[in-house]
């Protein structure tokens, strides 16, 4: 059976990131401060990284992540 094309994307950025070595603290700050540039560029790309990390629902609202 084949992957979604979501699925697809999140398998190769994993991928990428699984390959990444960093020679330096740094060197791993800049990355992370890329990083965290690129998903707070617009809204869209925040939503995608939130359901990525899987902190909201398909909709957008956040997923209750702590049952009691």
């Amino acid at each position: 059976m084949s992957r979604s094309a979501t699925e697809k994307t999140q398998h190769q950025s994993v991928q990428a990131v699984e390959r990444r070595v960093l020679s330096s603290h740094t060197a791993l700050m800049q990355d992370m401060r890329e990083f965290q540039q690129r998903v707070t560029r617009t809204p869209d790309a925040a939503l995608g990284f939130l359901k990525r990390a899987g902190l909201v629902t398909a909709s957008g609202k956040p997923k209750q992540l702590i049952r009691g």
